[in-house]
């Protein structure tokens, strides 16, 4: 039970990220990001959930999928029995909009996104 709430949860997460980074770029906000990387929402087959060798297959899948878009995977999330989606980080001598264009072509891609270059605000001081 808490595997399939974990699941569902990361899943959401990553879905809201990508659509929270496409509406700050539709709304002409300029975000940061690293030049030729992408984040990767992954669909995860059956075949690799079942296996318990899973790991290594995943890595196997992530390095095709990159290659078939002229890229290298960087990062990959760990992959469960119960992940549907997973989340991979590419890079690639391509412009990063020509990178996540070939991504989101592949069906084995369920989303993609510029790797934004996240800042955090100072803490707010506390008060005595």
């Amino acid at each position: 039970m808490k595997a399939a709430f974990f699941i569902i949860f990361a899943v959401a997460a990553a879905a809201l990220c990508l659509g929270a980074a496409e509406a700050a770029c539709a709304c002409g906000g300029e975000r940061t990001f690293v030049r030729g990387e992408a984040v990767v929402l992954l669909r995860v087959p059956e075949e690799i959930r079942a296996s318990e060798d899973r790991r290594e297959l995943f890595g196997a899948y992530c390095r095709g999928v990159a290659a078939d878009a002229c890229a290298e995977a960087v990062y990959v999330s760990p992959v469960y029995e119960t992940s549907e989606c997973v989340t991979a980080t590419f890079r690639s001598k391509l412009k990063t909009a020509e990178l996540i264009a070939r991504l989101k072509k592949d069906a084995r891609v369920a989303g993609a996104s510029p790797n934004y270059i996240m800042k955090l605000s100072r803490p707010a001081a506390v008060k005595n």
